[in-house]
């Protein structure tokens, strides 16, 4: 497997960044980070540290817009990962 591949794993093993994945896929269009914040019961730095982690991983992507970044999710990374492990699907597969 290879590094990116191993940050998305990383990156998706936490279920507040999860969580954030799919805040941000449902929401669609780009999403302010203060509104990223106000989905969660912590600090802005502990859900911004999170949000670095999906950036550095691929997950996400953070503009600038004016004054105010915005979240925007990038579901490519998560299909990669799903080709890959489409391979192993015959070993949970029982059809």
């Amino acid at each position: 497997m290879n590094e990116e591949a191993y940050s998305v794993f990383k990156a998706i093993a936490d279920p507040t960044r999860r969580e954030i994945i799919g805040i941000l896929l449902n929401n669609g269009a780009g999403m302010p980070i203060n509104k990223v914040v106000e989905e969660f019961k912590m600090t802005r730095q502990a859900v911004t540290k999170h949000l670095k982690i999906l950036k550095s991983s691929g997950l996400i992507e953070i503009t600038k817009v004016g004054r105010e970044k915005f979240c925007m999710a990038n579901p490519f990374p998560i299909k990669e990962m799903h080709e890959w492990t489409k391979q192993y699907e015959k070993f949970w597969s029982f059809d």
